[in-house]
């Protein structure tokens, strides 16, 4: 019978113990877990910390950048003076059309070292090229109240057929009022299938400027 009651409470002292051994071990994974979290929730909170911190450091490098930038003022182009350039009205000049061409688009400007000019050219030969001037280069002359004042075509210069260019002359230290404007050694290469102009067949147009 003592016997018994020894078992008995030997095994009563073990169920105990066990009941005792969860309850520490659930509160201890309790606590983990606790800590676990908090320290999670500490890293979360530094790295945004720090996401806020590179992004107010970039906005103050920026703003000290644009205050260290001087600031540029741009200055109004100056105007051409009157005396040392004046553009001219010619846009009363008609067309110039010859066989083969079409002088137009004129403008004029009076320099203090002379005048400049520019104009559009079309070939409206649909076969042949034409030249100005072959050999010895095409002849551009302003015809002033003053006198007369060349200027040259570049060298063996030709408006392929049906084509059209734009040709700008300086005309150095010419004066006067312009009166005309004189196209010269202006030739239709027809000859040799396109390769040669008519020997003497230059030709010369005056177009008024007026």
């Amino acid at each position: 019978m003592k016997l018994k009651l020894v078992l008995g409470s030997l095994m009563l002292l073990g169920l105990l113990a066990g009941c005792s051994k969860g309850e520490v071990t659930a509160k201890t994974e309790e606590e983990i877990r606790q800590e676990v979290k908090a320290e999670l929730e500490q890293e979360m909170k530094d790295d945004l910390k720090n996401e806020i911190k590179e992004e107010v450091k970039n906005e103050l490098v920026q703003v000290q950048k644009t205050d260290s930038e001087p600031e540029v003022v741009k200055e109004a182009p100056a105007e051409k003076s009157a005396s040392s350039s004046n553009i001219l009205d010619v846009s009363s000049v008609e067309p110039y059309v010859t066989s083969n061409l079409i002088f137009s688009n004129f403008s004029l400007e009076k320099h203090s070292d002379g005048y400049s000019l520019e104009m559009s050219v079309k070939n409206t030969n649909e076969e042949f090229d034409v030249a100005f001037g072959w050999g010895r280069a095409g002849i551009a002359t302003l015809e002033t109240s003053e006198g007369r004042f060349k200027a040259e075509f570049p060298h063996m210069e030709k408006i392929g057929a049906g084509q059209e260019k734009i040709y700008s002359f300086k005309f150095a230290n010419a004066a006067g009022t312009p009166n005309n404007l004189v196209i010269s050694n202006v030739l239709l290469v027809n000859q040799h299938d396109g390769r040669l102009p008519t020997p003497g067949s230059d030709e010369e147009f005056t177009i008024s400027l007026k």
